[in-house]
């Protein structure tokens, strides 16, 4: 019962005055100077909040009740000057907390109903998680502030929620909420990054009494595959020497192209084949040979070289498309010695090879070492984007 409604109703029944009442309207008036006295120091020269605050406390009247003055040493007790967070919290915010702290005081001391006085926060970290960095570095966020352990009407202390672009909140687990001190807090976000990145949260909200209005907001910046395009790479050539097959290792062949059964020519196959690996990490190559003798024992060669790698996207890319892509063929036939020199057969463009050079016949034994063809690769452009990461699988 507030102070002055207990004096009207003693008055009632004391038809001359109540000498124990009118000490205790002078106390509580005494201890209202008091706190009204600090509020009005605190708000002339903030930087003096925690020599205020203790002030109020020493000069509160010794008669007023046992709770009023551990209430009024509290807050002396909670003040941050030893924390460390006064470097995060201004001056000016950590002043005007005091004022509303001595408010609330005053009021229990006229027994009014106590406002309610909501945590306060001065600084978030980090203000802003980007999904495109490693969730290592933005795995916790740290909130300082002020009366971090006061309940709202329903009983409940701020907790946090996520919210997502189309507008669907889920509320963070109070488990992942370290409540350190009531001037700190840290949210553990380290394996949810799969879970911001699915529901596409692009905010992290504080919430305290039903209400989002006034309290931190910790944005979430969405992870999305950038595309880059690659002009012009340059794969170089594959020179291949295909296995033999069949016959001696000589080419015997005769100087002049004849199409009559029984002359001595060879007929060619050479084809050039790219494609993209499964991984889409890669633009690979490969080569193809067969030369095969006409007469007199059919010496031949064929086969495939393995797989090479042409292009390798960066770390953190893949391919979504390579130009030109797919298998370049050249049949033909070739006669006498090359003498060193080889023959050639250019294709088109658009093809994925610019060139066959080719060797097959010499003075000798032309197999093993001698027999093969050399590619030279048309120039790829390849479009990239970005890998999706380990943690969004």
């Amino acid at each position: 019962m507030a102070p002055r409604m207990l004096a009207s109703l003693l008055g009632l029944v004391c038809l001359t005055g109540c000498d124990v009442l009118s000490g205790f309207n002078n106390t509580a008036d005494e201890a209202v100077a008091v706190i009204d006295q600090g509020i009005q120091d605190i708000r002339e020269e903030s930087a003096d909040w925690r020599v205020v605050l203790q002030r109020v406390a020493d000069d509160l009247p010794k008669e007023v009740g046992e709770l009023i003055r551990n209430d009024a040493q509290n807050l002396v007790s909670r003040s941050i000057a030893q924390t460390g967070v006064e470097f995060r919290c201004n001056t000016d915010f950590l002043a005007h907390r005091a004022s509303m702290a001595l408010a609330r005081l005053k009021a229990k001391v006229l027994g009014e109903t106590l406002p309610l006085l909501p945590p306060a926060f001065c600084q978030v970290t980090p203000d802003a998680i980007d999904l495109k960095a490693e969730p290592a570095s933005w795995s916790k966020v740290v909130l300082s502030g002020y009366d971090f352990d006061h309940e709202d009407a329903a009983g409940k202390q701020f907790t946090l929620e996520l919210v997502s672009a189309d507008g669907n909140v889920t509320e963070v687990d109070d488990a992942r909420i370290g409540r350190t001190t009531h001037y700190q807090a840290t949210v553990n976000l380290g394996d949810i990054a799969a879970e911001l990145h699915a529901k596409k949260i692009n905010k992290i909200l504080v919430r305290w009494g039903g209400q989002h209005d006034g309290y931190p907001q910790v944005v979430v910046l969405p992870w999305e595959a950038e595309r880059q395009l690659v002009r012009g790479h340059n794969p170089g050539s594959t020179t291949w020497k295909p296995p033999h097959k069949r016959g001696d290792g000589d080419f015997f062949l005769h100087k002049k192209l004849v199409d009559l059964k029984g002359k001595r020519t060879a007929s060619l196959d050479l084809r050039a084949e790219s494609k993209i690996t499964r991984d889409r990490r890669k633009v690979q190559t490969r080569v193809y040979m067969k030369a095969r003798e006409a007469v007199p024992d059919h010496t031949t060669v064929a086969g495939w070289s393995g797989w090479r790698t042409a292009y390798e996207a960066p770390k953190g890319k893949q391919i979504v498309s390579a130009q030109p892509l797919g298998l370049s063929r050249f049949k033909g036939a070739v006669t006498g010695r090359d003498k060193g020199r080889g023959y050639y057969h250019r294709l088109p463009r658009g093809e994925v090879a610019k060139e066959f050079r080719y060797w097959v016949d010499r003075k000798g034994d032309d197999v093993p070492g001698y027999t093969r063809v050399d590619v030279t690769w048309a120039p790829l452009q390849v479009t990239l984007v970005d890998q999706k990461p380990e943690w969004t699988r």
